[in-house]
């Protein structure tokens, strides 16, 4: 009776490791066939964005190179929360892979009470996509052509400057509070639903100043309406090189990048997230997609995979303190 037990848990042993093996070879040749079917990309926006826009033209880009098809899945919701979630509930073969961008993998860890997801943990990175700077604009009519002037109209005027942003927790509100609080200006915020709604007021002149994208800001400036005072980034824009940084006018460390990448369910073969970023990046790297980022004020970015994960590290304590240093709560 013993011998015949010991003989059943060898053969058992001997099935498990044979299991094993299989298990183990099975992937590797699907990492070394892949891709063999279509590739879905989640991103955690609604279609018709300047964003959505670039990453389908993207997508076109490699799918007109007759490489492997890619295919794009709105999943609007939470400020990346639904997209995340759906990522994470995928299989981690490298045909589902989404967007992730400094709200979703960053400042969701501190505006997002209770985070359904770790955004390093739970997710491989593969490579960034792109990022772009946020801008400080003021109405033509506006007496404003610096941040000196700015300020020091905020400091004579009752009851100071008012400025719009696309709601509570957003750039332009985040960007705002902490001017406010490094020039001690009194300045009023005015929360949108959205941030076209803010820039139609701030052409009419019913707001001080407005944080936003020179992508949406473009055809204000080209119909003169509006006018720029300062770049929220670390450097200058190439597609407003003459519009100083606010660090440059004597306000460091007030900067704003929304920057997006492209990430793979957590434990996804390296050998796919290779595979991935010889698709991807070749096409991110054309000269006629750079230039068509260039030209709405967007900066084209790849590098290695541990880039984004040392990205969404750094931003998440930095943006997280920009977040609770600004005062703001969307709960």
């Amino acid at each position: 009776m013993v011998r015949r037990l010991f003989r059943v848990l060898a053969g058992l042993k001997i099935l498990t490791a044979a299991a094993l093996a299989s298990l183990l070879l099975t992937g590797a040749a699907s990492a070394q066939t892949f891709p063999s079917k279509p590739i879905r990309v989640i991103i955690p926006y609604p279609a018709g964005g300047t964003v959505d826009v670039m990453l389908r033209r993207l997508v076109q880009k490699i799918n007109d190179a007759n490489g492997p098809q890619v295919v794009i899945e709105s999943r609007p919701g939470g400020g990346g929360v639904v997209a995340a979630q759906a990522l994470m509930q995928a299989p981690n073969d490298g045909y589902t892979i989404m967007v992730a961008d400094v709200v979703s993998h960053a400042l969701n860890v501190t505006m997002v009470p209770n985070l359904p997801y770790d955004p390093v943990k739970d997710f491989e990175p593969i490579t960034m996509l792109f990022s772009f700077p946020t801008l400080l604009a003021v109405p033509a009519a506006s007496p404003v052509k610096s941040m000196a002037d700015l300020i020091a109209l905020a400091k004579s005027k009752p009851g100071g400057l008012s400025y719009g942003s696309a709601g509570i927790g957003t750039a332009g509100h985040l960007l705002g509070t902490m001017l406010q609080k490094a020039s001690d200006a009194p300045m009023t915020h005015v929360a949108y639903r959205g941030g076209q709604a803010a820039l139609t007021d701030l052409v009419a002149g019913r707001i001080d100043y407005l944080f936003f994208s020179y992508s949406a800001l473009k055809p204000f400036l080209v119909s003169n309406d509006l006018r720029l005072i300062a770049t929220a980034a670390d450097k200058r824009l190439p597609a407003a090189a003459n519009v100083p940084t606010l660090t440059e006018a004597g306000y460091p460390n007030i900067d704003y990048d929304s920057w997006f990448g492209l990430a793979a369910p957590k434990g996804t073969d390296p050998q796919v997230i290779a595979k991935l970023r010889e698709i991807f990046i070749p096409a991110q790297n054309s000269p006629d997609l750079v230039a068509a980022l260039n030209e709405i004020g967007f900066v084209a970015r790849t590098g290695p995979a541990a880039d984004l994960t040392a990205l969404i590290k750094s931003d998440t304590e930095r943006m997280g303190k920009m977040y609770k240093d600004s005062g703001a709560s969307v709960n």
